[in-house]
């Protein structure tokens, strides 16, 4: 999916993103809950950059985790960044942050940063080559420490039970709430505009934009983690 038809499907999304997703929040908290551990080695005033901050609830957690923090969110859809100042703002949280409309590659390399995240984006980058470009980049914003860790739709479609996990995943969603017609949406999306590649090829595309190790730490259905280090 291009950029444009990004910045519109989120923009249109934004103000019911949360509402129309959070049947399905435990998949979220249990990822909130891992990243802490993760992160636990991070300096205590850490600077932490989050790619494709949407709404902003990673950084409401982690904020409110790791108290001395400062978080700079990078959002091109204008919409879903003014949701996230909200969230920032109505959970105490705004003057610790800074909100960045645009893409990664408008945001300055320095200074660097001790940690960053990128959830439930790089899949849409359908291109392989594109998709570790924008590893890449987020690498060259961290320092030589840096900690980054990458969640997407992750699943390797060449195994004989990747047919009944993904029927397991819609079954999910369709519990959820959702309609007849946004599962047809999705199944279209997953389709055309969505990478959904291996755990293996995923860490492969982290390690060919510069990180020396990526590893899972989460899965569950289609949903996937990975820990990476400078």
């Amino acid at each position: 999916m291009d950029r444009n038809a990004l910045e519109q499907l989120f923009n249109e999304q934004a103000h019911t993103y949360d509402s129309n997703w959070s049947k399905l929040a435990l998949f979220k908290d249990a990822l909130h809950v891992l990243m802490k551990a993760q992160l636990q080695t991070i300096p205590e005033k850490a600077r932490f950059l989050c790619v494709g901050a949407g709404t902003g609830q990673e950084i409401v957690y982690l904020a409110q985790q790791f108290p001395h923090w400062h978080f700079t969110a990078v959002e091109p859809a204008f919409n879903m960044l003014e949701m996230c100042r909200e969230q920032l703002n109505y959970h105490g949280l705004l003057n610790r942050c800074s909100l960045h409309h645009g893409y990664l590659d408008t945001l300055a390399t320095t200074p660097a940063f001790d940690g960053a995240s990128c959830l439930f984006v790089s899949h849409f980058l359908t291109d392989e080559t594109e998709r570790m470009q924008l590893f890449e980049a987020i690498g060259k914003r961290l320092t030589s420490a840096g900690i980054f860790i990458n969640a997407d739709l992750m699943a390797d479609k060449e195994v004989s039970t990747y047919a009944a996990l993904m029927a397991l995943w819609i079954n999910t969603i369709a519990d959820a709430g959702a309609s007849d017609e946004k599962l047809a949406n999705i199944k279209s999306a997953y389709e055309k505009d969505v990478a959904i590649l291996s755990t293996a090829k995923v860490a492969a595309l982290i390690q060919a934009g510069g990180f020396k190790s990526a590893f899972p730490f989460f899965q569950s259905g289609l949903l996937g983690a990975l820990v990476a280090m400078r």
